[in-house]
């Protein structure tokens, strides 16, 4: 496979988003990155684990809070599921009024 830039990998993520409506607004992607930013995992080794942008947009991260500092997976994977639940149900209240 030929090698690609990382912003063109990225845009090309960004752009598919788009055509599937699965695109956030910039306040709700800046706001799931900076729990991010804040997080034990990606503060780790020097950030050893922040992934590549392209794979940060791939796995719809902004819509997961990071783990808790110790927590498993299995129970981090719980707690995303109810705070997008409660994201979600935030944005349709907004939406909606």
């Amino acid at each position: 496979a030929a090698h690609v830039a990382p912003r063109a990998e990225a845009l090309d993520i960004w752009q598919r988003l788009g055509r599937g409506n699965a695109r956030p607004g910039l306040p709700r992607l800046l706001q799931g990155l900076a729990l991010w930013q804040e997080s034990s995992l990606w503060r780790k080794e020097d950030g050893r684990y922040i992934p590549k942008l392209a794979n940060f947009l791939r796995r719809r991260m902004w819509e997961d809070a990071p783990p808790a500092s110790g927590e498993d997976w299995k129970a981090a994977e719980a707690r995303q599921k109810a705070y997008r639940a409660r994201m979600n149900a935030l944005l349709r209240e907004a939406c909606h009024g």
